[in-house]
């Protein structure tokens, strides 16, 4: 697993932490003044991001897409509520209210996005021996192998064989 991709991951729990720790809080406050798609859409913020970003670490592509399926509809609720519970002539207060709730929203919506796109770094069971990374750019390995035998070939018998970690070849070289 990539350096980026754990970096993504812990400020996901992070997130996930803080927002688990605000709708508890948040919790003891519901009355008769919130609505129902608010309240669902602060329960699932709270109680999804964290297992969330923690599944991610061997489900990823699952993990981001529900990251990314969370964020309209916390924005859904949350914007509801701002617009239900609006002050009347008070319209900067209101779009103070709306922008904050969709910058809220976004946020589990970018960490999927940013998981998503680091998909293949995901950590298989053993079970899963057949699992190959695929890098996102197979000129990059290739230029990578190139290089390689250009480095070593001339001092080494060079031999290619398949890797799991490559999409063209792992590279043994013994002294000649």
């Amino acid at each position: 697993m990539r350096d980026s991709t754990k970096v993504i991951i812990g400020f996901g729990s992070i997130w996930g932490l803080f927002a688990f720790g605000g709708m508890l809080f948040s919790s003891f406050t519901v009355g008769a003044n919130d609505s129902a798609p608010e309240v669902l859409a602060i329960l699932l913020y709270g109680l999804t991001i964290l297992p969330s970003c923690i599944l991610a670490i061997w489900f990823m592509s699952y993990a981001a897409l529900w990251l990314m399926l969370l964020a309209p509809i916390t924005a859904i609720g949350l914007v509801y509520q701002t617009i239900h519970s609006g002050t009347a002539g008070d319209y900067w207060t209101a779009l103070g209210g709306v922008a904050e709730a969709l910058i809220v929203a976004a946020i589990p919506g970018i960490i999927g996005l940013l998981l998503f796109r680091r998909r293949g770094d995901a950590v298989h069971s053993p079970e899963k021996s057949d699992f190959q990374y695929v890098p996102s750019s197979r000129f990059m390995c290739v230029l990578r192998m190139m290089s390689f035998i250009m480095r070593k070939g001339k001092r080494h018998s060079c031999e290619l064989r398949p890797s799991p970690e490559c999409c063209c070849s792992l590279r043994v070289c013994l002294p000649r």
